[in-house]
């Protein structure tokens, strides 16, 4: 489809117009539309997309982001089901938090009145990406949850018996890349976020993500709730309400 076709320019031409192309096309596919009847289409769009994220331009990441969140609707996917470059995707995306500027108080109440007046500026970029970051994270999750409610896809019966389990094109495996993301990475930087500059919309994604980490591996959840206890976690709904109750007007 115009989708494929634009993803595919994109992987050897420029790639933000044929990002900015791709992600409505995908988006505006029906339910009952599939893009990618066979694996090999997946899988050229996905390392499209792949390269997009690791792009060094982090508006050209965010908008590799966005694709992904396109690319992780349950009628994009193949079969079998490719979790291992949804995987992939996931930890490039999550990769690139470590090159985000770790900014000081005072760097991100200066940063705040620079949003105002400059929407391009480097802390409303780094904003931006998080947050479609997180919408990507949320797709990948939800993907995985309805994933697990179709047999035929929880099962994945066209992949080789000795690649189920922990192999990384499994759904097992997915669910523990996205646990092990969201506890190592997405979790921390949430917390250093709002200890300077909250964003409602990026908090409420993020709760959604840690919801669903509760389906995907009930097994791992005790000691995974310990640690949200641990860290304070708990204590940002609190601290932050009235930015929660106003980011839902």
């Amino acid at each position: 489809g115009d989708a494929v076709v634009c993803l595919q320019l994109f992987a050897a031409t420029d790639r933000r117009p044929s990002l900015l192309l791709a992600v409505p096309l995908g988006l505006r596919q029906p339910p009952s539309e599939r893009l990618f009847p066979s694996a090999s289409g997946f899988e050229a769009v996905s390392e499209a997309v792949l390269g997009g994220v690791s792009s060094s331009c982090l508006r050209v990441t965010t908008h590799a982001a966005s694709a992904a969140s396109a690319l992780f609707r349950l009628n994009h996917q193949s079969r079998p089901v490719q979790y291992g470059k949804i995987v992939a995707l996931i930890e490039a995306i999550t990769n690139k938090f470590s090159a985000l500027p770790q900014h000081s108080a005072a760097a991100h109440r200066s940063s705040r009145s620079l949003k105002r007046f400059n929407p391009s500026s480097e802390a409303s970029t780094c904003e931006g990406f998080l947050l479609q970051s997180m919408i990507c994270f949320q797709a990948a999750c939800r993907l995985a949850e309805e994933c697990l409610s179709e047999p035929v896809l929880k099962e994945n019966t066209f992949t080789a018996p000795s690649k189920h389990g922990h192999a990384e094109d499994s759904l097992e495996f997915l669910c523990q890349c996205l646990l092990c993301c969201c506890d190592s990475v997405w979790m921390p930087t949430v917390i250093r976020m709002c200890e300077h500059a909250p964003n409602a919309q990026i908090l409420q994604y993020f709760y959604s993500v840690l919801s669903s980490q509760f389906t995907l591996c009930p097994s791992l959840m005790p000691a995974f709730a310990n640690k949200l206890a641990s860290s304070g976690f708990f204590r940002l709904p609190l601290e932050h309400k009235s930015l929660l109750c106003a980011g839902n007007r």
